[in-house]
């Protein structure tokens, strides 16, 4: 028998040809599709989980049904990007190895969601000597029967900033938004009250059939300038930031994703009885416009609401009672509130997504300062017409 070496046999087979018969091969199977596949809320976050046997190697992308949102991992089992807008999504995930993909998952179901809507400010946003039970009529606007569902099933929750905080918001952060709030006064005995936010939400419900949830961050007789800068350490402007998003957190864990709709500033008079603070309002306005678009997470196009405060029918109570040049310098305030004023139409003019709406001529509470409790209803309206649906 003819015997030859192995290298004679290796240069007889490439010599004929039959290399393919002796190579090994390596066969790449198609992935197998990803399983039970999860849907859970963050803070403006949405993380999605799902089980593949395939331990490496192997890359996962999640789309969203619609399209828009998702990523691309390898090797991993869950991914996290961000959502700030209230379309209802559903994601599914496909595992893929070169060119080789599985077949898509199934859906995930739409993950419960909330818009959420934050009012800031000073005395009006408060809603000081709003009254439900009007003094004079009677009328409980806070009382059955409602104009519509929002009042049971839009939710409220408010700083506890001279209004104290009831029973459910340790529990649950948010009440319902027909629940009183509870001033504290210098009596010493609370009186109940409301800011626009009544008008407001229910005036989205109207127009959207939406529910909303209220973050009511808004503390009397206090300047822009001296407290909600967001350059001061620990002021209200950081307080309203956390107080959001530890709302989103508590409702992330139960479940609910709440996404950022319009964010309402009513403020202004404090700074505007002051001519240095006047005079700056244009510049600390702008710095907290751009806080609120890098500090807030929510969608670079949500709408900010500014209430144009004014001061006219405080000066014209004055001015009837003979206070302008003896016990006010009334032709101070009214530069100021002047100034103020347009300060709110530059930030409208000037800054995206900036809206305002106007107080001006509505009825005041013995025709001063604070809105009575009909134009705290109809500022929220306006606030809500100006912005729903804008919302992301």
């Amino acid at each position: 028998m003819h015997r030859c070496s192995i290298a004679a046999l290796v240069a007889l087979v490439i010599a004929t040809g039959t290399v393919s018969a002796f190579a090994v091969s390596r066969t790449v199977s198609t992935p197998m599709t990803p399983t039970n596949v999860t849907a859970k809320p963050g803070v403006a976050t949405i993380t999605v989980y799902w089980h593949s046997p395939h331990k490496t190697g192997v890359t996962y992308t999640v789309t969203s049904v619609p399209t828009g949102k998702g990523c691309v991992v390898v090797g991993l089992a869950s991914c996290t990007f961000p959502v700030t807008q209230s379309t209802p999504w559903r994601y599914q995930v496909i595992a893929s190895i070169g060119s080789l993909s599985s077949a898509e998952s199934a859906l995930t179901p739409v993950v419960p969601h909330r818009t959420l809507v934050v009012l800031a400010g000073q005395s009006n946003a408060t809603g000081a000597q709003s009254y439900p039970v009007d003094p004079t009529t009677g009328i409980n606007y806070l009382a059955a029967p409602y104009i519509n569902g929002a009042d049971t099933t839009s939710t409220i929750s408010w700083m506890p900033w001279f209004v104290y905080p009831v029973k459910g918001h340790k529990k649950t952060g948010q009440v319902a938004l027909d629940t009183p709030q509870l001033e504290v006064v210098s009596t010493g005995k609370p009186v109940q009250i409301f800011g626009p936010e009544i008008g407001w939400a229910r005036q989205i419900y109207s127009d959207t059939g939406q529910s909303v949830s209220v973050v009511k961050t808004a503390f009397p007789n206090t300047s822009l300038a001296s407290y909600w800068l967001p350059s001061i350490s620990d002021g209200l402007f950081s307080q309203m930031i956390t107080r959001v998003t530890s709302t989103m957190a508590a409702d992330a864990k139960q479940g609910q994703l709440d996404t950022i709709g319009p964010v309402a500033w009513y403020q202004g008079e404090s700074d505007a009885g002051d001519p240095t603070m006047a005079a700056d309002y244009q510049a600390n306005l702008s710095a907290f416009i751009t806080a609120l678009r890098s500090e807030l997470p929510a969608d670079p196009t949500t709408p900010i609401v500014l209430v144009k405060g004014s001061l006219a029918s405080l000066l014209s109570v004055w001015q009837a009672f003979g206070s302008c040049g003896t016990t006010e310098n009334c032709t101070a305030v009214a530069a100021g509130d002047a100034e103020v004023r347009a300060a709110d139409d530059w930030a409208t003019a000037n800054l995206a997504h900036v809206v305002e709406v106007d107080t001006l001529g509505l009825p005041r509470f013995d025709g001063l300062i604070h809105l009575t409790n009909t134009s705290e209803l109809t500022i929220g309206q306006e606030i809500a017409t100006a912005s729903d649906r804008l919302m992301p």
